[in-house]
């Protein structure tokens, strides 16, 4: 009697429109899992490679701790951070002494997944600005990376919070909202 009540049971929650909108969400991460992992995966490195009247040095860890100076105008190819791919030119000049900075710089994105944006700082960058808005953001206030030019540019950056997204993503968590779901499909 008791098997008997507990199939019952189960009949009647499988029944439910409710609970197939939670299975089909469930299937929807089992089947994307591998994609969502390999897309997690490729966001935690940033490249850009560009050519222009451009010379530039800089390294930081964070936005707020950089050191470096660069000036000039490139044409660049961007694969960066908040999945941004892309072509765009980037323009004007950014000098940076550890938690002093002055930058003026100008992105106007050629291609539509590539985020525009102008920068206007003199001093301390603040992670609550929108340039560093934590899932659309342009650019990431907590990347670690640098950037060298003459003539050719070219930019690499690591992503400690993509890296965090990744390994709680292998557990369904997605910490940057960024995974497909079948609804995206």
């Amino acid at each position: 009697m008791k098997k008997f009540t507990f199939i019952c049971i189960c009949a009647m929650i499988l029944g439910t429109a409710g609970f197939r909108v939670e299975a089909d969400d469930v299937w929807s991460k089992i089947a994307l899992y591998i994609p969502n992992r390999f897309m997690d995966a490729l966001d935690i490195v940033t490249v850009s490679v560009g050519v222009g009247p451009v010379i530039r040095a800089e390294v930081h860890a964070t936005r707020a701790l950089a050191f470096g100076v660069g000036a000039g105008a490139e044409v660049m190819a961007v694969k960066g951070c908040n999945r941004q791919y892309g072509v765009c030119r980037e323009a004007g000049y950014d000098l940076s002494f550890a938690m002093f900075n002055k930058v003026c710089l100008t992105r106007d994105g050629e291609s539509r997944l590539v985020e525009p944006f102008v920068i206007d700082e003199d001093g301390f960058p603040l992670p609550g600005e929108r340039l560093y808005e934590f899932y659309h953001g342009a650019r990431d206030y907590w990347e670690l990376g640098g950037s060298l030019a003459l003539g050719i540019a070219g930019t690499l950056a690591i992503h400690p919070i993509e890296i965090a997204d990744f390994i709680t993503g292998i557990f369904f968590i997605d910490l940057k909202d960024d995974d497909i779901t079948g609804e995206d499909l």
